[in-house]
């Protein structure tokens, strides 16, 4: 039974990621209850996936294993060393707590702008590291003959890639530097 339903998870998930791609699309003809509808599922789905990567990685492994270790038998000799991990996350913690109230939200605004901070910060280096120096790797790379995939190992075929890989990089920043206009 659970081998079959198994079986079934990716089909249903196709047409779920189907229905979800027409609804977003139906915003072509106009806002609709279809597209906002889709939009509450996206924004419900990461919201909930973002609390559970919070609860699991950062509450779980970072606050509460570091204070059962603490208080573990044998492991008082570490004490310091997860307390100055431990400390500064309950501190801003407890500090956060004053966005609830209208009257003491203004505390928690250092807090706040720490943690957007780091955000920007974390999801910045990742999309270089991730996106921008593969794709510059692979640029370069596509205009070596020695790292060219076999398929392209001829001399003509190797060439013809290089120029499309150039003119295409080339045209592209041209056009974003003299096409578009600023407003």
């Amino acid at each position: 039974m659970l081998e079959r339903l198994g079986q079934l998870a990716d089909p249903i998930g196709a047409i779920i990621g189907f229905l979800l791609t027409l609804m977003v699309l139906s915003f072509i003809i106009g806002d609709n209850i279809l597209f906002r509808l889709a939009i509450s599922i996206f924004i419900g789905a990461a919201s909930g996936y973002a609390a559970v990567l919070i609860l699991y990685n950062v509450v779980w492994y970072q606050v509460l294993v570091p204070v059962l270790q603490i208080f573990s038998i044998g492991k008082m000799d570490h004490a310091a060393t997860y307390a100055i991990r431990i400390i500064p996350a309950v501190i801003l913690g407890i500090w956060m707590i004053t966005k609830v109230s209208p009257r003491t939200a203004r505390w928690g605004t250092p807090v706040l702008a720490f943690l957007t901070g780091i955000g920007a910060a974390t999801v910045i280096a990742g999309a270089v590291r991730g996106t921008i120096f593969p794709q510059i790797g692979a640029s370069v790379n596509a205009l070596n003959l020695q790292t060219a995939p076999p398929a392209i190992n001829s001399l003509v075929g190797w060439f013809i890639n290089g120029l499309v890989v150039l003119l295409g990089t080339a045209t592209t920043l041209i056009y974003f530097r003299f096409g578009v206009k600023p407003q």
